[in-house]
């Protein structure tokens, strides 16, 4: 979340959305038999998913009306319904 606390969330959140998807592409389009290309992808979608999901909450907390912050905030985390 260094990137975050650096950019901005929004620019954080950003940056992670983008890496989740040229990554996406990388394992779309991995060659036939090479499995260190799609294992590469994996592992960027990974770095991805942890700069924007770390970013999210953080960033809705701050842009919320105090109102609603903890409305909006139960949908970030619906484990606890499962």
């Amino acid at each position: 979340m260094a990137q975050a606390d650096y950019l901005g969330r929004r620019w954080g959140m950003g940056i992670g959305c983008f890496i989740t998807v040229v990554a996406t592409i990388i394992q779309a389009f991995a060659p036939r038999h090479e499995i260190g290309v799609f294992i590469f992808g994996r592992v960027l979608i990974g770095i991805g998913q942890g700069m924007a999901l770390t970013a999210g909450p953080v960033f809705i907390g701050e842009v919320t009306p105090p109102e609603i912050r903890g409305k909006v905030s139960m949908f970030l985390d619906p484990s606890p319904l499962a």
